[in-house]
């Protein structure tokens, strides 16, 4: 009875490992098997084993991956040779659950030889989550491309069959009389046109510009409203370039191509201006160029005198100017006179 309990204990203890053993190969396969599933795929396929030589077959590159892997499609060029790749649609992605997705990306190929027979093997990259690439080759694809010509019929040059002559039509001396009928209706019509064409009438010669009213294209850019929009550097340029102009047509300077220290030399050496007339045109102009060309922004009350201030130098200026003339004609005038008249 003794030796009986313990051969019964020994069987109880060797199932028990069995079982531990049986469990722990179930978990060995498990993992193999769950690894193996996270693996990419790469699957290549042709729609077509046979294709005419110039027409167009179609590579579809399919890759099984995990859902935060990357598939990295290669742009072939003339690896594929002698295929030529023509064009290859942007890859789709399929969901296959489970983690799992599908890229899948359609190339179109021709072959322009007969000795085009297979589609080498192609490598395909994918990237996972860790930065891990793994390269995926497929298999090579074999293709029959297949004469635009029945070999029977040789490489001889087929001869030229003449035209097929059709019954019926319009005779070819009737088109003759048409043509000849129809160009004389459109000489006559030409004919016509030109006799009754009306003379053409005389280039209008533009009339004299009358003089700018300055003081008013002053005012028109103090309405703009370019201020309160934020448009400074536009404003005092449009500032400068009237009162250029303005100078050029009145005092006879060069001012619209030249810079304002050159513009300043010519001021000081004038008669038409006083030296302080002078220095607030110079003044104007030199605040436009800070604005201008070195992004000063001006004070706001000051940037609103702006055109007031312009304003009022052009009328002194035309008063000036207009003193001078008639300085000048009541000098001619007292020349012109006889000395005795005068004394008289």
């Amino acid at each position: 009875m003794v030796q009986t309990s313990i051969l019964l204990r020994r069987n109880r203890k060797n199932s028990a490992g069995k079982k531990r053993l049986a469990l722990v190969a179930l978990c060995c396969l498990w993992a193999t098997v769950a690894a193996g599933a996270s693996e990419p795929v790469l699957t290549a396929r042709l729609d077509t084993a046979s294709a005419t030589l110039g027409d167009p077959l179609h590579l579809r590159l399919a890759v099984d991956r995990d859902a935060d892997a990357r598939t990295l499609f290669p742009d072939f060029d003339d690896q594929l040779a002698p295929f030529v790749v023509r064009s290859a649609v942007t890859a789709s992605v399929t969901d296959l659950g489970s983690g799992r997705q599908r890229d899948e990306r359609v190339y179109e190929l021709r072959a322009y030889t007969l000795e085009a027979d297979q589609i080498p093997v192609i490598e395909v990259p994918v990237v996972s989550a860790s930065g891990d690439t793994t390269y995926l080759l497929s298999d090579a694809l074999a293709v029959g491309v297949e004469p635009v010509r029945d070999p029977a019929e040789g490489d001889d040059l087929r001869d030229i069959k003449p035209p097929l002559w059709i019954a019926g039509g319009v005779p070819l001396w009737l088109v003759g009389i048409l043509a000849a009928l129809l160009a004389a209706g459109v000489a006559y019509l030409a004919w016509r046109f030109l006799r009754r064409r009306p003379v053409a009438a005389m280039a209008a010669i533009p009339a004299p510009r009358g003089p700018v009213d300055y003081v008013r294209e002053f005012a028109r850019i103090a309405d703009m409203g370019l201020l309160e929009r934020g448009a400074t550097k536009l404003y005092y340029t449009r500032l400068a370039d009237v009162m250029r102009r303005f100078l050029e047509d009145r005092t006879r300077i060069d001012a619209l191509e030249r810079t304002t220290a050159e513009i300043a030399a010519d001021l000081l050496a004038t008669d038409n201006v006083d030296t302080e007339l002078a220095r607030r045109i110079i003044e104007f102009l030199e605040a436009a160029d800070l604005v201008k060309f070195a992004r000063a922004e001006p004070v706001e009350e000051a940037a609103r005198r702006a055109p007031v201030d312009g304003a009022d130098i052009v009328r002194e200026v035309e008063a000036t100017l207009i003193k001078r003339q008639v300085e000048a004609q009541a000098a001619v005038t007292t020349a012109a006179i006889p000395p005795a008249e005068a004394a008289a």
